[in-house]
Formats: structure tokens, sequence, C-alpha cells
């Protein structure tokens, strides 16, 4: 299964350190807020912490990697639409309101290609299609490994901010999104330096979120691509 391990942290919006040779947030012990880390080294995904989305020949698996293991979200060149997603049935558990941020260390053991597209972040309810998703604060691919950007509350929508990166097959990078109703919108950082910082991604809606890994093809095509996540953590305040 998937090893959860739930701890709490200190502090407002710093939430802890970032390490300045992985990238990864680490957060310190304390009272003020609460966090879930998911460690994805296991060989099956645990149903109490992850709900799996999976159309005809998608598949969600665990995979070895540079690092170790990771859960592995796949697609096949199969002509035909396909998904492979985990997120949380719609149990929306963080809270913009609270200052809620998400953040994965993921690579793609194979490249998306054609109709491809694939997220890491936030949603609201989950759709198969990820443009009609009603809510979103995430990272995105389509179909090649230029990494763009997206927000959008339900209202407005900011979308496709390239963040000038564009990563290589097992190019393994940290990425992490933050999200705060109390200033109204929302930052995305890399390996811990803030990406696409000359946009404000407004964000201002309260309504809860939950965490989304997805990569999937919308149209019947043999495009391809394998999505690694080696783990993902969230975290937010416990009280306003």
């Amino acid at each position: 299964m998937v090893t959860a391990k739930y701890v709490e942290s200190r502090g407002t919006m710093s939430f802890g350190a970032v390490d300045a040779v992985t990238g990864e947030t680490v957060l310190p012990i304390g009272a003020g807020n609460a966090a879930v880390k998911y460690e994805f080294m296991e060989h099956t995904l645990d149903a109490n912490c992850w709900y799996e989305r999976k159309t005809a020949g998608g598949t969600i698996g665990f995979a070895n990697h540079a690092s170790g293991r990771g859960l592995e979200l796949a697609l096949t060149n199969a002509n035909e639409i396909q998904l492979a997603a985990v997120d949380q049935q719609n149990r929306d558990a963080s809270r913009p309101l609270l200052c809620c941020s998400f953040e994965a260390r993921a690579a793609f053991s194979v490249l998306p290609t054609g109709s491809v597209v694939a997220v890491l972040g936030f949603i609201g309810d989950h759709n198969a299609d990820p443009d009609a998703i009603n809510r979103s604060a995430w990272f995105r691919w389509d179909g090649s490994g230029a990494v763009t950007v997206e927000t959008d509350d339900g209202t407005s929508e900011t979308s496709k901010v390239a963040t000038g990166l564009t990563v290589t097959a097992n190019e393994f990078h940290v990425y992490k999104v933050d999200l705060c109703f109390e200033t109204l919108e929302c930052r995305f950082y890399i390996d811990g330096a803030q990406v696409a910082a000359s946009t404000t991604f407004a964000y201002d809606s309260g309504v809860s979120l939950q965490h989304y890994l997805r990569i999937g093809k919308e149209a019947a095509a043999a495009a391809v691509g394998t999505l690694v996540v080696d783990y993902c953590q969230v975290w937010q305040r416990r009280y306003f």
C-alpha cells in the first residue's frame, strides 16, 4: 500500500524549509497546521487515500526509477480514448481559505505525445475532460515535455502560462502549488523556485479542492505517455 505519513507543521504560509538540493519542502512538527505525505514505495494503491480512475488501456501501478519506486500512470499507443488518474473521489479536503499547498516529485518515463494531457495539482470535482473541470490550480503538459501552469476558480481562468521548463524523459522535478484565499492568488514553484512569476494567477474562491495526479488522451489517437510520481504531499492551516 501507499505509505501515508501524517505530520503537523508550524507557521502560517512558510510551512517549513525547502531542501536546497532536492527542492522538496521539509515540514517541521508543530501544532498550527496539518499535512499528509504519500510515499509511493509499495505495490498497491491504498483505497483509503486514493481513488483510481481508468478508462480503456490506461493503467495505474508502480514502477522502479532512479530514486527508488513510484506511482506509475500509463497510456498505451492504442487508438482510443484513455485515462489514468488518482484523486480523492471528490471528497475535497484542501481549503484555499486555510492556505493549502500541493507538492509532488514527478517525471515522465515516456513523454506525452499528440493529444495526451497530464496534470499535477488541485482540482474541484473530477471530469474526464481536463478543460471541463470546474476549479483547478495545476501544472500541465500537452503532448510534450513543455511545462505550463493554469488556474480556474470557477469564474476566471488563466490558461497554459509557460514556465520556461521543458522536461526530458526520466527527468524528475519537484512541483509545488501554493493557493491562499487571503491573498486571492496562486503561486507555482519548480524545485523551490517560483515560475511564471510575472503572471498574477487570481484565485477568488474558498471552495474546497482535492489533489489530483492525471494523464489521459481525450480523443482516440495512438499517442502515448507515462507519468511517474515519487511522492505527493499536501498541507494547510488547521484553523483560520
